[in-house]
């Protein structure tokens, strides 16, 4: 409040202005009390809805329904991400954002960097609730037939990873491989480096590293700089590689399972022993040369404590899964009926036992295709007459029957020549409404006694974007909570 010294001039003027100033207060003050009521009066009202509910959330849901009733402007709804209303995100944030707008930001990204905010956690009481994942091999028939370019497939597995990460998805991969040109990815360092920088939380894995095609002491190192580079949100995945054609190119025969083995000795020293030190193999030599004050190095290491490992899976009887389970890494399932899986989990469980690790199924990702949608007529309606559709019934179908592994997914429910686009989304994928995907993702889980993360893979959606943001958004806000209660934290074998 200013006084009479404070003011220049005669003291008549200065005196009618500090009348004003006392009437501005009083005004001021009256505007506040009735703020504060209205406040109160609505907060109450929503107490009455919403009985149970914390005074926080309620509070949440006023901020928001003020921001529905006001103009589209980014930062007011950004506003409801910084006071941490994650549904206010995901409501008013990437729908409201043109998909292919280069001008465009995306809303919840701009957010963040305004505000600085970060997604809540899903764990509640200790628990690890269910988890979710994205796995961008990318399956590209468009750049396979020329219609897209390698910028096209790079751009459109970020985007689907800045959806997963914005709509609190946990995971997310990236494939490697070199001469199969629907599935071209000869980098998934580079892709998750990439991604790194256009998303907030998310996990970024490779799925995997095949060992057999790098050094692996420049791998390792290439892995460490990635560690950092994510901020601690690297996961490695290793395999040996099991495309022929990759193998041809860089002439290693039928040598891949014994290089990979290898390789990961190699890996695991340069990760975790300071030199000197030497190993000798048959494939590679590492000579790790001790600490050197002049030129402060060898000075690399992790982030994290210890990178996490996974490794994938498709055999019954797999032998990748083993090596896993014998140097405590994760398993990842591919896509296999759950007959396979079962068979999956005990050649984990069993090599990880033999070497001491106990192995606990929350550390457990199964790869199964998911497509969301508000009803089930139109979930099914989006995979069938979409990407997903396209690729299993032109494409992985008739090239799993010719490999010889198609019987992985069909088990005894069909003969495998019987496969079918329409089967598998009524039998094998997950498809439908966010209640149908919940009940059918349970029922998988109570089948294979229990895993920690759905992983389904990334499809080419780009003529029709919007479904497939919307499955997204669905999973992540909608089919998550439902199942909140599978914690996969079962311990056992």
């Amino acid at each position: 409040m200013r006084t009479a010294a404070d003011l220049p001039g005669d003291i008549e003027t200065s005196q009618a202005l500090i009348a004003c100033d006392d009437k501005l207060a009083v005004a001021k003050s009256t505007f506040v009390a009735k703020t504060l009521k209205a406040k109160e009066l609505e907060l109450s009202r929503l107490k009455r809805m919403h009985f149970g509910q914390s005074s926080e959330r309620i509070e949440r849901e006023i901020v928001l329904r003020k921001l529905k009733r006001s103009p589209d402007h980014s930062r007011q709804k950004a506003l409801a991400i910084q006071q941490g209303n994650k549904r206010a995100c995901y409501d008013l944030a990437s729908r409201s954002t043109p998909l292919d707008s280069e001008r465009t930001t995306d809303l919840f990204s701009t957010s963040v960097q305004l505000f600085g905010w970060q997604r809540e956690s899903r764990q509640e009481g200790g628990k690890a609730p269910m988890q979710f994942g994205i796995f961008n091999i990318p399956y590209s028939r468009g750049y396979a037939h020329g219609s897209r370019t390698v910028r096209d497939v790079i751009e459109w597995d970020l985007q689907i990873t800045k959806w997963a990460d914005a709509y609190g998805l946990d995971e997310a991969y990236f494939a490697e491989h070199f001469t199969l040109g629907g599935e071209p990815s000869p980098s998934p360092e580079a892709m998750i480096a990439a991604a790194s920088q256009v998303t907030q939380k998310i996990k970024l894995g490779a799925a995997a590293h095949l060992l057999a095609y790098h050094n692996p002491i420049a791998l390792a190192h290439r892995m460490m700089w990635i560690d950092h580079m994510t901020g601690g949100r690297y996961i490695a995945g290793f395999a040996p590689g099991a495309f022929p054609s990759d193998a041809q190119l860089f002439n290693t025969g039928k040598n891949n399972p014994q290089m990979m083995v290898e390789a990961l000795d190699i890996i695991d020293a340069v990760w975790n022993r300071k030199g000197p030190y030497r190993i000798e193999r048959t494939y590679w030599t590492v000579d790790m040369p001790a600490y050197c004050e002049d030129i402060h190095g060898p000075h690399l290491t992790p982030k994290q404590e210890k990178i996490p490992v996974i490794m994938t899976g498709m055999q019954p009887k797999s032998p990748t899964l083993s090596v896993a389970g014998q140097r405590g890494y994760s398993p990842m399932s591919q896509q296999v009926h759950a007959g396979v899986l079962r068979e999956h989990w005990a050649t984990f469980a069993e090599a990880a036992k033999s070497e001491g690790y106990t192995p606990c199924r929350s550390e457990w990702r199964i790869c199964r295709d998911v497509f969301v949608a508000d009803t089930d007529a139109e979930a099914r309606v989006g995979y069938l007459n979409g990407s997903m559709g396209d690729l299993w019934g032109n494409y992985n179908i008739p090239t799993f029957i010719k490999l010889g592994i198609g019987k992985y997914i069909s088990g005894d429910a069909i003969a495998e020549e019987d496969l079918s686009a329409e089967w598998m989304a009524e039998n094998f994928h997950i498809v439908g409404s966010p209640e149908t995907v919940a009940q059918k993702i349970e029922t998988l889980y109570r089948e294979v006694g229990g895993f920690g993360t759905l992983i389904s893979f990334g499809h080419e959606y780009v003529d029709n974007p919007e479904i497939y943001r919307r499955n997204f958004e669905l999973l992540g806000t909608k089919v998550a909570p439902l199942l909140a209660h599978l914690d996969g934290r079962e311990c056992n074998a």
